[in-house]
């Protein structure tokens, strides 16, 4: 039970930049949403966290808080989606927080769903079904590239989902004690803060749950979708792999220039089978694997920022009752993927 009792029982939360044009249609998609929770009894936010947007971003949240004062914009200047819902979350005033992002239409029962185990202490962490619009899907797409590179995921598994910022949730309790990276969602590193909190809510030994019932249509701008982009996709990728097996893994692999040489040639030797196909699998796994190594290595003098598969970033702060719980648990991931 919330002890603030003016507080609402759920805060969802909508990180943006630059994207009023979208941005409006995802608020009157989330806003329905709350209404058929309110129908239910279950109260809610909606906290629009502006990531330094230079549009009219500020113009489309007044106009819409001006008709619904469950509207509230909070600003973060610093891009980066890490740090943006970092803010978001030390501004939710709910214990329930969920996310979805400013390209995303989510359906009447996505609130009342996504948060309903949260509510009734069932789980900790949840997250939720993703579809790419039917109008993004393309002849060369496959749906294992379709989920590495687009986060489609209509059914997620009920235990061991992942998680994707579109649609997922976490209580003030993890949001707490572990967050959001403030280095990832940025240029370097353009994504896994998601990922990284999922590990170590895992390691923690928190209830992650998968929600089949609330899938979410992801619209994203067809420039995703271009030669260039996704490639550029993959790399960017690779170096967020990096900075998590770095960081979080301790992982320091012998010679790494050399190997990083081999998975270049790797991806050179692909590129002459291929033919430079921009759509092929292979060839963007290995272009990501070529970026992982090469981040890899230019991480391996960094300070690491986590404690071994720890639970909390080194220096970030956290009630002294937390810290010792902070790096125990038990250890459930296991890392994956060649390196």
């Amino acid at each position: 039970m919330n002890p603030d009792a003016s507080a609402p029982d759920v805060s969802v939360l909508i990180c943006t930049r630059n994207r009023a044009a979208r941005l409006a249609t995802s608020i009157e998609a989330v806003l329905r949403s709350m209404d058929v929770a309110q129908a239910s009894g279950i109260s809610s936010e909606l906290v629009i966290v502006d990531n330094g947007s230079t549009d009219a971003t500020a113009s489309v949240v007044a106009a819409a808080a001006a008709e619904d004062p469950r509207v509230r914009r909070t600003v973060e200047a610093q891009a980066g989606i890490g740090r943006a819902r970092e803010h978001g979350c030390a501004v939710a005033r709910a214990q329930v927080i969920l996310f979805t992002d400013d390209d995303v239409i989510v359906p009447g029962p996505w609130v009342l769903t996504m948060a309903r185990a949260m509510l009734d202490g069932d789980a900790d962490v949840v997250s939720g079904g993703i579809a790419m619009s039917e109008g993004l899907w393309r002849p060369w797409m496959t749906p294992t590239l379709a989920a590495r590179y687009f986060a489609h995921n209509p059914t997620p598994p009920l235990s061991n989902p992942g998680l994707a910022g579109a649609s997922m949730g976490i209580t003030s309790e993890v949001a707490r004690r572990i967050g959001f990276d403030d280095l990832l969602g940025t240029a370097r590193w353009p994504g896994a803060e998601d990922v990284l909190l999922y590990v170590q809510a895992l390691e923690a030994g928190y209830r992650v749950r998968g929600v089949r019932d609330a899938l979410v249509e992801h619209r994203f701008d067809e420039s995703r979708l271009d030669p260039r982009r996704l490639r550029g996709i993959a790399e960017g990728y690779g170096r967020c792999d990096a900075y998590y097996f770095h960081h979080w893994l301790h992982v320091r692999l012998p010679m790494p220039r050399v190997r990083e040489l081999s998975h270049r040639l790797r991806y050179a030797a692909r590129c002459a089978v291929a033919g430079r196909d921009p759509y092929d699998e292979v060839l963007l796994d290995r272009r990501r694997s070529s970026a992982f190594h090469r981040e890899l290595r230019l991480l391996r003098d960094q300070p690491r920022r986590y404690a071994f598969r720890g639970v909390g970033r080194v220096g970030r702060p956290v009630p002294d009752d937390d810290l010792a719980a902070s790096f125990e648990g038990p250890t459930r991931f296991r890392q994956s993927g060649e390196i």
